[in-house]
């Protein structure tokens, strides 16, 4: 009376589950990222809160916390961040060889700072004098911090035996 089936709870006539195929091994996507890996993550967080903190700063510009706008305090976490990172970047990599130096983070940032100085220019009053926006330099100074130790962070051959 025994009658052999695959499983005790199955239907009769149910075929088993094929087995599962092996996952894939996860691909990586080749899109553009401003900074490579071995970055460090002061400088992606940082590069990530001056950009946000600068554009928002077009919207809520009144919105303070203590006297200081948020804006402002997350730009200087940012600018510090940036200020602290860059350096320690450019070291590891001239010391340790360490990859991936944000050149094209602080190329973004003086190229779009550079079309917001020309952008956020204004007067007042017609004849009075022309102002700059404050946000402007806000975006190209940490770029110009990150491309000042660019020079500096060329990564150091690996060492061969020499002997």
């Amino acid at each position: 009376m025994s009658e052999s089936s695959p499983s005790a709870g199955a239907p009769a006539g149910a075929q088993p589950a094929p087995a599962s195929a092996p996952a894939a091994e996860p691909t990586q996507a080749g899109g553009f990222s401003f900074t490579d890996d071995g970055c460090r993550l002061e400088l992606q967080v940082g590069g990530l809160l001056v950009v946000a903190c600068v554009f928002l700063w077009q919207f809520l510009p009144g919105i303070t916390n203590g006297g200081m706008s948020i804006c402002a305090f997350g730009w200087l976490i940012g600018a510090l961040l940036i200020g602290v990172g860059a350096p320690i970047q450019a070291w590891q990599a001239r010391t340790a060889g360490r990859p991936g130096f944000p050149w094209k983070l602080g190329l973004a940032l003086v190229f779009f700072g550079g079309f917001m100085l020309w952008d956020l220019r204004y007067r007042e009053v017609p004849s009075g004098p022309l102002i700059l926006h404050q946000t402007a330099l806000m975006m190209v100074s940490p770029g110009l911090w990150i491309l000042l130790w660019w020079p500096l962070a060329r990564t150091r051959p690996a060492d061969a035996d020499v002997g």
